[in-house]
């Protein structure tokens, strides 16, 4: 039988034993059943390392953002803990300079 068939439906089982079911925008001539199941699988292999890629490249992307950040946070503190000690270094030249002067007068 040669018909067109539209929006067909077709069940495939993946390798742990779950169905799956694929739909076919057009099918335009009959094809074998097996030869159709192996190409769907193959068609849903492809996708799902597709996805499985694009998840990878995200947490991949993500944990960069957040090193980065982590990185600038580290380089803010540094450069605070350094200005710190110089005022605190300052204060106490100051102080010095300053009892030194009372005990002149």
């Amino acid at each position: 039988m040669s018909r067109i068939r539209l929006f067909t439906e077709l069940s495939v089982e993946n390798p742990t034993g779950q169905a799956r079911a694929i739909s076919c925008s057009r099918s335009i001539f009959p094809m074998s059943l097996t030869f159709g199941a192996r190409a769907a699988q193959r068609r849903c292999a492809r996708e799902e390392a597709q996805a499985t890629a694009a998840d990878y490249e995200t947490a991949k992307l993500s944990l960069e953002a957040e090193l980065g950040l982590d990185y600038f946070e580290f380089a803010q503190r540094r450069r605070s803990e350094a200005a710190s000690r110089q005022y605190g270094k300052a204060y106490a030249d100051n102080l010095q300079l300053t009892a030194v002067a009372s005990k002149e007068a």
